[in-house]
């Protein structure tokens, strides 16, 4: 994936990491996360 910035990357590695079981091939679930640890400003 492609992040904005090293922040991007370290909120949405937390995201993911609160999650136990996440399936990484549930591409609609990672967008999601990826695009709700963007920065609010976009």
């Amino acid at each position: 994936m492609t992040f904005i910035n090293e922040k991007h990357r370290l909120n949405f590695d937390e995201a993911l990491s609160r999650f136990n079981r996440l399936d990484r091939n549930n591409y609609a679930l990672m967008s999601a996360i990826y695009l709700l640890t963007t920065d609010l400003r976009l």
